[in-house]
């Protein structure tokens, strides 16, 4: 008999533990690209304009439990959450803390608060859908919100979360991106039963703070909730970092993330590692104290010293002790990461700057202003612009279409040597960034040497360019492209398709103030006008990847008539083509003429008459401009110092002559100089009195 009752009380002890297990979260990051917020997947349940509406029932691709009892149906709610209570017909914008018997019952919150789906327009229309990915028994099924706070326009604040289904019994709650201009959005993150009295929500909910999303994909906040009882120490190893290229005479540190998903505060943590499965090292980190779904940084020592250039090294690490204890759950404990390694040779090193930029955008003079203060200050960048980005303009060709149409969304960005961040959603990235990050790569190695040689018939406007490359090191077993771009400077050009929309117009002390919106006969500078390979370059090196090759290649350019030759330069650069496009090393050429050769038919600026030299009053300079442009004319004194500025970017055309003004100079040799795009005219001054 006492054994009956034992067997009893430990069969409603195990009963009791059954019926109160809850749902646990952990966090993580990171989705693949079939989870896009404008994928072209799923049906439509949902459509603009809906607010406070369940949908109709749907049903699960596949057999399920919630709260250990099977589910078939839901209704989505527009203020995101469903719920497997099909008989209720009411959405509830008011959310709550869970559990609550108040709160809508038998649900999954991916994000509930007062939302609605807003007729306004947006980039992408306010809709809820539904689509199922994968194929038994891993199937995964989605409900994708794209919605708007009540009240708020949807052009100017949006949301895109979405809640996945997995067929093997949990679900995660993906937050992809978020606008919002003019308010700030928490809402309750969660789940809870049937009758109100178990419950699960987010830390913070709910007041839980929607995640600042930028739609990275290895970024994306994921919020997994599974059933049951989580482990006491368990961590994720999420990744090792180790450069992608390395080089044998160097040392490296290694660097990596950790999220604890377990129950317990990790205090410590070791680490073990090796590199090509050889010795293994453990690293002990300790004075952590990181809770549940705290996620963290570690650097590894001692450092990584690279060997065997010409090979791949591959290093793996995984954790090895939590606060003295085995990791609980070890299918997540590893990482690893793989390096070329080459010798650590270098070429001189320039790192270039692909600006986007069309006259249409207003916000892109300002890209010009930034561009062309790194250029006049950074000897080892270069830089040129892609008139396209943001749609097109006179001055776009195809190879900057096709290249913006894979590296940008719009204009004013810029490709710093094609890098592709991890933090920045596309290769081009905003112009606050392009110096810093320009001259991190410049100081960087290159395998690769580059020399431009130009040879230029003027007369017949016929331009020869030979790229010479040579490898110094080891190169990256990738496939590598040449590209030769031509390019004027100082490109001028009125109406729809060259007058530059000025954002800045009013704005005191921008170099664009008062300049007028649009600019009209503006000077667009190092304009792209020309591919001598493409879109895309040539393959360079195919055969091998070894220091000591040689490649060379020639190509003929007719100049059309309209392009300046003073203004005209060539830029060559080698990039990588593939799982990486980063650019290798780049070069440009000097303009292909002096400033003091004339070109015939093309602009003429100078200065044609100076009344009485030596002078005592500046009064009557005469000055022809053959063509529309702005000029700068400039009073300097033997010293170099600026005496005074009788035109400053000013638009002036035919012949100009200044209106009288009156000086007071002390005697002595001045320079007054002329300056207009490249042009640069001096002429000496004598004040005699």
């Amino acid at each position: 008999m006492k054994k009956y009752y034992l067997f009893l009380l430990i069969t409603l002890f195990c009963n009791s533990q059954l019926f109160s297990q809850n749902y646990y979260y952990i966090f993580d990051m990171g989705i693949t690209d079939e989870y896009k917020i404008d994928a072209p997947l799923g049906s439509v349940i949902m459509n603009a304009p809906l607010n406070d509406v369940l949908s109709k029932p749907q049903m699960l691709p596949f057999a399920w439990t919630f709260y250990g009892s099977p589910v078939t149906h839901y209704r989505i709610s527009d203020n995101g959450y469903i719920t497997f209570d099909t008989a209720t017909t009411k959405s509830d914008p008011n959310n709550t803390a869970l559990p609550s018997p108040q709160a809508p019952l038998n649900s999954i919150f991916a994000f509930w608060d007062n939302l609605e789906l807003s007729n306004n327009p947006t980039f992408i229309r306010n809709t809820v859908k539904t689509y199922t990915l994968g194929s038994a028994p891993n199937r995964i099924h989605v409900i994708q919100w794209n919605l708007a706070p009540l009240g708020q326009q949807a052009n100017a604040n949006y949301l895109y979360f979405a809640l996945r289904i997995y067929e093997q019994g949990y679900f995660d709650i993906i937050y992809q991106r978020l606008y919002l201009s003019s308010c700030k959005v928490s809402g309750t993150v969660g789940c809870q039963n049937a009758d109100g009295s178990l419950g699960t929500m987010l830390s913070g909910s709910p007041n839980f703070v929607y995640p600042d999303a930028i739609l990275i994909y290895e970024n994306v906040n994921v919020y997994c909730f599974r059933y049951g009882i989580n482990k006491e120490y368990d961590a994720k190893m999420r990744n090792i970092e180790i450069p992608w290229i390395a080089h044998s005479n160097k040392s490296y540190n290694i660097s990596g993330c950790l999220t604890n998903i377990g129950t317990r505060t990790i205090d410590s943590i070791d680490i073990a590692y090796n590199v090509d499965g050889g010795n293994t090292r453990i690293c002990k980190i300790k004075n952590l104290k990181k809770k549940t779904n705290d996620t963290f940084n570690f650097t590894l020592n001692p450092p990584w010293t690279p060997s065997n250039p010409n090979h791949f090294q591959k290093l793996k690490a995984w954790i090895s002790k939590i606060n003295g204890n085995d990791d609980m759950n070890p299918i997540n404990d590893t990482a690893d990461a793989t390096s070329f390694v080459n010798i650590g040779n270098t070429a001189p090193k320039k790192a270039l700057i692909e600006e986007f930029s069309t006259n249409i955008c207003g916000w892109c003079v300002d890209g010009h202003v930034v561009l062309e203060n790194i250029l006049a200050t950074e000897p080892n960048i270069i830089g040129f612009t892609h008139h396209a980005g943001y749609r097109t303009d006179s001055m776009t060709i195809k190879a900057s279409e096709d290249i913006a149409g894979k590296y940008t969304y719009g204009a004013p960005y810029a490709c710093i040597n094609r890098i592709k961040y991890k933090t920045e959603i596309t290769t081009a990235v905003t112009r606050s960034t392009w110096k810093q990050r320009a001259k991190d790569a410049s100081i960087t190695n290159s395998p690769i040497g580059i020399e431009i040689l130009n040879n230029l018939d003027a007369k017949a406007r016929i331009l020869k360019v030979k790229v010479k490359l040579s490898t110094i090191d080891y190169l990256y077993p990738l496939e590598r492209r040449l590209n030769i771009f031509v390019i004027e400077d100082s490109v001028i050009g009125f109406g729809a398709g060259y007058d530059q929309s000025n954002f800045y117009n009013k704005t005191a002390g921008h170099p664009m103030y008062n300049r007028g919106d649009p600019i009209i006969g503006y000077v667009h500078r190092h304009v792209i006008r020309a591919s001598l390979t493409g879109s895309w370059g040539i393959p360079v090196f195919e055969e091998s990847g070894d220091p000591g090759l040689m490649f060379e290649r020639e190509y003929t350019y007719q100049i059309p008539d309209s392009f300046k030759l003073k203004d005209m330069q060539v830029i060559a650069f080698v990039a990588y083509t593939g799982e990486s496009d980063e650019i290798i090393n780049s070069e440009e050429s000097p303009n292909l003429i002096p400033l003091d050769i004339e070109e015939t038919g093309k602009n003429k600026i100078e200065i044609i008459e100076i009344i009485q030299n030596p002078v005592t009053d500046i009064s009557a300079i005469r000055i022809n401009f053959s063509q529309p442009c702005y000029a700068n004319l400039c009073l300097y004194d033997n010293m170099g110092n600026k005496i005074a500025a009788f035109l400053e970017n000013h638009f002036v055309a035919g012949t100009y002559q200044l209106p009288q003004s009156s000086i007071n100079l002390s005697n002595g040799l001045y320079i007054l100089r002329l300056i207009s795009g490249n042009t640069v005219i001096s002429k000496k001054l004598i004040i005699m009195k």
